[in-house]
């Protein structure tokens, strides 16, 4: 941790533990925006390929010929440029029309917004206040309107009393000013084709069960795989970067806050991680007994994995942020039961007779398990030294290719040829050198090292038989060999 002026910033690294999207508000399309590539999908830098394209010798008629797909400028250019976009898991029958899109800059580089990271954390934080206070906003709350009949407040804005009252109307006002929170970026190999699945809730004759939606018949499913769902670009498990996590010490200062609103943001690593991996316990908790109580055995063991691993790691604060974290991730899920019956009722969410939210969205992997959007923020030292060895010895592996292709580059005509020897199989190493013998342009000292090294080799080998007398006819071919090679060494 370092102080500059008033900030005091922490390097923080974050690790995507299941799919995780920040979407771009765009879709990819195919013959649009990509192709296909080796049973996969592979999207075109399609201003590369252009360039390619006019800084090429193609003729006219050429180019005129060029049809209007991508796929035929990709032809035309000679080379796919962009990013190959690898399947999850397994692959598609038929390559998707349409894939949601990843946030990326110009360079294709995804990442994950420091605004995605702070809203969740923001999200996060008033959750687990309003959950310890409940009774005391509880006037903040819409109520029917006696004389209407309908909310005292649109759906729209139904929190926007409650959160006036939190962090004040003013923006000026709100204590989450003092956090900033810097961009992650990823890198584009780190990104798959993510196959996402709906798992819905249904009551048939008063029984609530699990079955699959299928988007695109609107029909519920007890299969999964008669069910389609979308393909989404994500950032997958194992996916590491680092950022930058802020507190504005002049403003955490400030007189103008009430200490209870400076309670909202604890201001050091060691406090936000309590505070954040309490609400993470308790929202994987009530995930695992959703998916514990219809039955979804994969998904409540993905949860409770997170849940374990969360218990035993005290240097991480877990999170779920961004795409498919779903109603309950992005309120925060902090309205008690009785409460949140009451909020549905006056907004008419749902049926009465059915958990809400009743959907969920899961990434296929063998089968749909992953729940979307966890990571783990913990301190960049953690990864700083393995990260500093691996561009070591990738700046060292990089250096001996450099050494060896110099190596070969001064090698003579004779030492390239012995060079090539180490990529068949050693059996065969005199007779490809016996071939070379008969090269004109080898001079008498490069034949006499070829014919000596032959030699050693039939010898090594037991191939050398220059007096063999009888009449075996695989050593009879040694023999015949091994004279020709005693011809050249008394001839040089």
């Amino acid at each position: 941790m370092k102080m500059q002026g008033k900030t005091i910033s922490v390097h923080l690294g974050v690790e995507v533990l299941t799919p995780l999207q920040c979407g771009s508000g765009e879709d990819l399309f195919k013959e649009s925006d990509y192709v296909e590539k080796d049973k996969g999908v592979f999207v075109v830098d399609q201003v590369r390929s252009f360039n390619e394209v006019a800084s090429g010798d193609h003729d006219k008629d050429t180019l005129l010929a060029c049809g209007n797909q991508l796929s035929d400028l990709v032809k035309l250019a000679g080379e796919h440029y962009g990013y190959a976009l690898p399947i999850l898991s397994g692959g598609f029958a038929k390559m998707p029309d349409k894939i949601r899109a990843h946030l990326k800059d110009a360079l294709f580089q995804p990442y994950i917004p420091g605004s995605a990271l702070k809203g969740a954390i923001s999200t996060a934080l008033i959750a687990e206040h309003l959950r310890s206070t409940p009774d005391n906003y509880q006037s903040f709350l819409p109520k029917k309107n006696a004389k209407t009949n309908k909310p005292t407040a649109p759906q729209k804005v139904a929190a926007k009393k409650l959160l006036d009252e939190l962090l004040g109307q003013d923006p000026k006002q709100n204590i989450f000013r003092a956090l900033h929170v810097k961009d992650a970026m990823f890198k584009p190999e780190q990104l798959r084709l993510v196959d996402i699945r709906w798992l819905n809730l249904t009551s048939r004759a008063d029984k609530v069960e699990a079955l699959w939606r299928s988007l695109s018949s609107r029909k519920n499913c007890p299969k999964w795989q008669d069910a389609d769902g979308i393909y989404a670009e994500m950032l997958v498990p194992k996916s590491t970067a680092s950022f930058q996590l802020q507190w504005d010490e002049f403003l955490l200062s400030d007189m103008q806050w009430s200490t209870a609103k400076k309670d909202f943001l604890p201001s050091n690593f060691e406090d936000l991680k309590g505070k954040l991996n309490h609400h993470a316990s308790y929202r994987l908790q009530q995930e695992i007994a959703f998916y514990h109580r219809y039955g979804a055995v994969k998904p409540e063991q993905e949860c409770t994995k997170l849940l374990n691993d969360l218990n035993q790691d005290s240097d991480s604060i877990y999170i779920q942020l961004s795409w498919g974290s779903g109603w309950r991730g992005m309120t925060g899920d902090w309205m008690s039961t009785d409460l949140a019956l009451e909020m549905r009722a006056l907004y008419n969410l749902g049926k009465t007779n059915m958990p809400f939210p009743k959907t969920r969205r899961l990434a296929v992997l063998g089968e749909p398990k992953f729940p979307l959007g966890w990571v783990r923020l913990f301190p960049y030292s953690q990864i700083e030294q393995k990260i500093k060895q691996q561009q070591a010895e990738q700046a060292a592996h990089k250096q001996r290719e450099i050494d060896e292709k110099q190596r070969i580059e001064s090698l003579s005509p004779l030492g390239k040829e012995l060079e090539n020897l180490k990529s068949v199989p050693e059996q065969e190493w005199d007779t490809r050198l016996l071939h070379k013998l008969d090269e004109a342009q080898l001079s008498k000292a490069d034949r006499k090292q070829i014919a000596e090294k032959i030699k050693q080799l039939m010898i090594k080998a037991d191939k050398w038989q220059p007096d063999f007398a009888g009449s075996n006819k695989s050593k009879l071919k040694f023999k015949e060999r091994s004279l020709k090679v005693l011809k050249f060494l008394s001839e040089l």
